[in-house]
Parts: structure tokens; sequence; C-alpha cells
């Protein structure tokens, strides 16, 4: 069963109703527990002032006792007396409870017991100049106490989940005024482009975790522009450093392979061969160490691949989509021509007697491929071509191009890869543009 993800927000939310809940739960408890305690104090308490009420009007004349100004007719019903044997002399015993009263009024001690009619009846011993002369047994109906709790539960619970509702409502508020920076940080996160290296979150001096999150990030997109600034000076100046004595070595080359004797015009050819790919890789470079790309910048692709073609001496065919519109990718023409010139170039090297290219818009999304006929590259060789100085099982060649390939792709938010099979296949796949 596929899990369904939560936000944070949602998370922050739970886990304080959970925690409200619980908190309430235990108050909820301890309130339960304390009515109860307060119940049972009360109701004892009351019946035990009725059982002294009756006792101090009971006493002994002429050796029986009596109470005073009271009958059995209009003596209190939950009210008994007895005497100092354990016989009932005042009030009327009910058929339901008889035996406890009797056995109550029959203890020396005071005792106290809960009936399951919900009553409590309690003994209250009567002493007459040191001597017990007869024992009151009173007694309390619980219902009305029995009542103030339950009413006093419902309470509780009523008033326990609207504060667990209330606390909800308060933490996701409190989550969205609080993640609603972090929302606005990421939504600005997504907008910018690796090359927009002049945008700051911008949130001003830190007051809380949130703004300070936000001045350490500027702080290290600094030190990631520098960095990135610096690399591009580095490649740019390397790149410049080369292309000099690489002119020097092809004016030389073909000079030499003008002059020479044919037995020795094929090394010169391979040095003039070998230069002019070095040549192609460090425009590569250049062209990567000065990308300063903005969302406006688009190619028509069917376009740079036809320039492509028709630039080289073999038959290249080009399969644009059908019908045949135009077809743009969200990036520069000069990016998009170096960054297929690598992969043409390797289709024509190891082809062995077609190559073609492809454009296929998937979406938001344009994928253009290149294919040959030749021998292709295996599983093993697809994630490692990419690498600088990677050296193909079936005539490859070591250097930086298709390296320098996957950069220039990856700097405009696109993605290349070799499929392995029969057949070489190098797609290149870069965001749709307007």
């Amino acid at each position: 069963m596929a899990l369904i993800p939560v936000g944070l927000r949602a998370r922050l939310v739970w886990v304080t109703m959970l925690i409200t809940t619980l908190v309430v739960a235990a108050v909820i408890v301890l309130v339960q527990v304390y009515l109860a305690r307060v119940t049972t104090a009360d109701s004892t308490e009351v019946a035990r002032a009725r059982a002294d009420a009756v006792a101090g009007t009971v006493r002994v004349v002429h050796g029986k006792l009596t109470v005073l100004e009271a009958s059995s007719a209009t003596l209190d019903r939950d009210v008994w007396v007895f005497d100092a044997h354990g016989h009932l002399a005042e009030g009327r015993l009910p058929r339901d409870r008889a035996s406890v009263v009797t056995g109550l009024g029959a203890s020396p001690v005071a005792g106290s017991q809960v009936l399951a009619e919900r009553v409590r009846l309690v003994s209250q011993p009567v002493v007459q100049d040191g001597t017990r002369i007869g024992v009151v047994v009173a007694g309390v109906d619980l219902t009305p106490y029995e009542h103030a709790e339950s009413r006093g539960l419902w309470l509780s619970l009523v008033l326990g989940l609207l504060t667990i509702v209330a606390a909800g409502v308060a933490a996701g508020e409190a989550a969205r005024r609080t993640l609603g920076q972090v929302h606005h940080m990421v939504r600005n996160a997504q907008d910018w482009e690796e090359h927009d290296l002049d945008r700051r979150f911008d949130l001003g001096p830190p007051v809380d975790e949130i703004t300070e999150l936000g001045q350490t990030l500027d702080h290290m997109l600094d030190r990631i522009a520098e960095a990135l600034h610096a690399e591009r000076r580095l490649s740019d100046e390397v790149a410049h450093e080369f292309r000099t004595p690489l002119t020097v070595i092809r004016a030389e080359a073909e000079l030499a392979l003008a002059a020479s004797d044919p037995a020795q015009h094929e090394p010169l050819r391979a040095i003039v061969e070998a230069a002019e790919r070095l040549d192609g890789v460090v425009g590569s470079m250049l062209d990567a160490a000065r990308s300063r790309h903005d969302e406006e910048s688009t190619a028509d692709a069917v376009r740079v691949l036809t320039a492509l073609a028709t630039s080289r001496p073999h038959e290249i065919t080009i399969r644009p989509p059908e019908p045949g519109p135009d077809v743009w990718v969200a990036a520069p023409p000069e990016l998009v021509r170096a960054a297929l010139t690598p992969l043409l170039d390797n289709a024509l090297r190891h082809a062995a007697a077609s190559v073609w290219m492809t454009v296929e818009p998937r979406g938001d999304r344009v994928v253009l491929t290149v294919l040959d006929d030749g021998p292709g590259v295996t599983e093993q060789e697809a994630g490692e071509v990419f690498r600088p100085g990677h050296r193909g099982v079936v005539g490859g060649s070591a250097g930086l191009g298709l390296a320098v390939v996957r950069r220039l792709v990856e700097s405009v938010g696109g993605t290349v890869r070799a499929v392995p099979g029969q057949g070489g296949r190098f797609e290149v796949d870069l965001p749709a543009g307007d």
C-alpha cells in the first residue's frame, strides 16, 4: 500500500493535536479522580452529619433507648437507631438493605458502606458518660452526586475536544505563517536557474530561525557564485591557452601534409584530425565557461540540427516530428550546437553507413537523438561514456568531449544519456521553449 506524503505543516498540526489530546486525556482523568474523591468525602460528611444530628437526640429513659422529639413515623426514612445490643430502636428497615443496616448497627465502631442501590450508609456510635448506648445508621442517596460527576465528565470531554480543535487550528495557522516564508523561498529557488547567480532571498536582518536560514543560504549562494565565477574564468583562460598552440599545431601539420611524401600523409592527417577534435572540445569548453543564459533564450531544434547536418560532408538524415511544426528548446542555439557536435562527430566516427538525428517533443520536454548503425555502447559503457578520460571498448577515444556535452546540457536544465544496444544512440533531453 502506497504511503501518502504528508507536508511539514500537516505533521506539525497532527503532532500538536496528538500532544494536546494526551494532555487533555490526562487532565480529564485527574479531574474525574478528584471529583470522585470529593464526592466520596462530601457524601460521607453529609451522612455523618445526619447521624450526629440524630445521635444528639438519643437518650436512655427508664432503661430504654429513645429519640427525643421523634418517633418511627417521623424519623427520616434513611436513619435508623440501634441499641447497645444491636436491636432496632427507631426507624423502619427496608427489606432490600435490612441485613446491611443491621450489620452496621451492631458494629461497635463507626463504619461506612456503599450499596448497589447507590446509597452510602454511615454508622455512628452513640456514647453517653463514656458508655456506648447505641448506634445511629444514616444513609445518603448518591444519585445527585453521580449525576454531577457525569455532567462534569461530559463537560470535560466537550471542553477537551474544543481545546484539541483549537490547538490544531492554532498550530495550523502558526505553521502557515511560519512556513510561508519557506514556501516563498522554495518558489523563488525553483524559478532560479543555475546560471542566475545574482538572485538572493533577501529576507533582511535575521529576527528568527527562518530569516537566519535565509541569510545563511544567501551567504552560501555568494560562495557558490564566487566558486562558479572562478571556475569559469579558469576554464576560459585554459581554453584560450589551448587554442593558440592548437592553431599552430594544426597549421604546421597541414603545411607538412602539403609538402610531404605520400608515405607520410597518414600520420599527418591523424594529427590534423586530432587537432580538429581537440579544437572542438576547446570550443565547447569556451561555450560552457561563457554561458550566461537567461530565461528568454530559445532555439529552433530542427533548424539547429539541419545546420549541423549540412556542415558535414557526410549524408545525415534529419527526422523532424510529423507534421512538421517548429520545435523550440529553452537553450541558446550556440549551446545546443556545441552540445550536439561531439555526439554527431562520435556517430560519424563509429557509423557503418548511416547517421541520422531526430526531434521528439514530450510534453514540456524535447528529446534530440543522435543515432548511427555502428556497434553502439554496452550496458557497462552507458554510465561511463560521459566520464572525463573514458576510453570506449569499441574504437573509442579518451578525451573531454562527452564530459563537456553533459556539462553544457545540464547548465540549461537538461540531461544526456547513452542508450545501450545495437547501434549508437545518444539522447539529449532539454526543456521545451515557447
